[in-house]
């Protein structure tokens, strides 16, 4: 069987152990995700993301999100598996481009891709970065094609997902303004076609909230939100294989093309992003795997021939590594319970059933919309997006918002993670006095919910303020 053949099933083989991994991890999580879940709904119902509601981010996932929701209803299994499927579509660009040239590079960065830390961790707690990656790759694929109306018009996609889609966007046009003036001007042309229009109108019909809300929002939050020295650490620490991998692309051939150069410049300008930024998140990471894997890829190959190692003993001593390497990772993303939500169908069947259909419920960002979902009870003032850095940005008064909660609130979701010996951490907005005083004067426990893990409690606490 010709090598190029070997490389399909390879893919073939990756992808279906990769989908069914994720199938067998869907389930209910208390993270981001239930923000984005909520608001998907809501768009099908009508509504408009910073207009109607706020929304911190471009708005391609939720209209995404909404589509499933028109389709099917709210199913968790459709929402989750859509983040499978962008890593899919991102490895089969990833194993097109590197299968050109070589199929053992193919065949390297695709496994090496999907069974990465973060992608199998980051494609199981949705946040949109997911799809980021998906539309980057795809379009650094068409610019290596020399399709730069492609290219364009997907970077322009990615950035309607994610901001994080201009760091390549700009890398690659710096690399057309060097090379080829006229390809620079197709590829701006279709970029801007999509990205400026979009966002105009989102401008227009929120009066100006878009900004607001996506760019505003964002460069107020304050520094020390995450400790960021502690994070790049975990980050690296967790995906050293991959970033030990692409190192190797020094031994690739070609090293000054585009194909492995533009990756490395990608890869150089999203660490000096992030060591701006003032506050960064560990699946940030997900957007620059997709290059890691494509400059590992040909480093690998590129390895194997420059140092004249014999197939024979190289591929098979290779494919060990990753596999082991694979196998660590999927133990440490099998085990990982830190976000599961035990309780979810529990707490909702209880405030479903303790509650009329237009009374409302309110809290902490991570839980309150999957379990409005689940119960089907809205969420007061349209506030999904309850995250304490609203108010702490000065964007949001809490002492108006405290007034109209008044009016017609019944529950009061709070998380809590119980250390022992006292020692409770709160999440989401119970962490800002005016909010847990209100609680203390307004409300009263109605009832509290509790899962044991790794030695301590989570708790939910489920608070009636009729």
């Amino acid at each position: 069987m010709k090598l190029k053949s070997i490389g399909l099933i390879v893919f073939v083989i990756a992808a279906l152990v990769f989908l069914s991994v994720k199938l067998s991890a869907i389930g209910y999580s208390a993270s981001d995700e239930n923000t984005y879940y909520k608001m998907g709904e809501m768009v099908s119902e009508g509504k408009m993301p910073y207009k109607d509601f706020f929304f911190a981010h471009p708005p391609l996932q939720i209209y995404l999100y909404a589509v499933v929701f028109m389709l099917f209803g709210f199913n968790i299994g459709v929402l989750k598996f859509l983040s499978a499927i962008a890593a899919v579509v991102t490895a089969y660009y990833i194993f097109k481009l590197l299968n050109e040239k070589s199929e053992a590079a193919g065949m390297i960065g695709t496994v090496l891709f999907f069974f990465s830390h973060s992608v199998l961790l980051f494609t199981s707690f949705p946040t949109g970065t997911e799809f980021v990656m998906m539309f980057s790759m795809a379009g650094f694929y068409y610019f290596h094609k020399k399709k730069s109306v492609k290219s364009g018009l997907l970077f322009g996609i990615g950035a309607l997902t994610g901001l994080l889609a201009l760091i390549p966007f700009a890398v690659i046009s710096v690399w057309l303004f060097i090379r080829n003036l006229n390809e620079l001007r197709k590829f701006l042309t279709a970029f801007l076609a999509v990205f400026v229009i979009v966002n105009a109108f989102f401008v227009i019909i929120s009066k100006g909230a878009y900004i607001t809300q996506i760019i505003t929002y964002n460069l107020l939050k304050p520094e020390g939100v995450m400790d960021k020295s502690a994070l790049i650490s975990r980050v690296i620490g967790k995906n050293w294989l991959i970033l030990a991998a692409a190192a190797t692309a020094v031994f690739a051939k070609g090293k000054f093309s585009s194909r492995v150069a533009v990756p490395l410049f990608i890869v150089i300008a999203y660490a000096a992003a992030f060591t701006f930024m003032k506050t960064i998140f560990d699946y940030y990471s997900l957007a620059v795997v997709p290059f890691l894997a494509v400059l590992a890829g040909q480093g690998l190959a590129g390895t194997m021939q420059s140092f004249r190692l014999k197939k024979f003993f190289a591929y098979p001593a290779i494919a060990i590594v990753i596999l082991v390497i694979s196998y660590f990772n999927y133990s440490d993303f099998s085990s990982n319970d830190t976000y599961d939500f035990e309780t979810a169908r529990e707490i909702a069947k209880f405030v479903e059933e303790n509650s009329d259909k237009n009374e409302l419920i309110f809290g902490e960002d991570a839980t309150t919309p999957l379990i409005s979902l689940l119960s089907r009870r809205d969420i007061a003032l349209d506030f999904v997006d309850s995250n304490d850095l609203r108010f702490r940005t000065g964007l949001e008064d809490s002492e108006k918002t405290l007034t109209e909660l008044k009016e017609n609130l019944r529950f009061f979701i709070v998380r809590r993670l119980n250390f022992g010996e006292g020692v409770k951490l709160t999440y989401g907005l119970t962490t800002l006095p005016e909010f847990d005083l209100f609680l203390k004067e307004e409300c009263e426990v109605a009832k509290k919910f509790e899962t044991p893990w790794n030695g301590k409690m989570k708790e939910y606490y489920v608070y009636d303020c009729d």
